[in-house]
């Protein structure tokens, strides 16, 4: 298996999947404690690029989940952030009376 495979490490052991709990297909559990050192350097290699992926697709679910919800109200996320896309009209400042200083 694959580290750009979900992968669980629990009480030294690569066994299940966390969100469904199903098992790693292959060999049964793998021992991290029977890996050798060069074979725990790949695994955190694979696993830190794996886990690159996983935050890049995150971000982007999330973006875009953002973008449906803002543009359920007419609004882009650039109108949310302050950033005009000339969608919306901004409000104008109000004058309080109080001078700037």
């Amino acid at each position: 298996m694959r580290a750009e495979e979900c992968l669980y490490i629990s009480n030294t052991s690569l066994t299940t999947l966390p969100d469904t709990g199903q098992k790693i297909p292959g060999e049964g559990n793998i021992s991290l404690k029977k890996m050798t050192a060069a074979q725990l350097r790949q695994l955190r290699k694979d696993v830190d690029v794996a886990l690159g992926a996983r935050q890049r697709q995150d971000l982007s679910d999330a973006k875009a989940a953002a973008e449906a919800a803002a543009g359920k109200f007419g609004f882009s996320l650039a109108d949310l952030a302050g950033k005009s896309s000339g969608r919306a009209n901004p409000r104008p400042r109000q004058n309080t009376g109080t001078p700037a200083i």
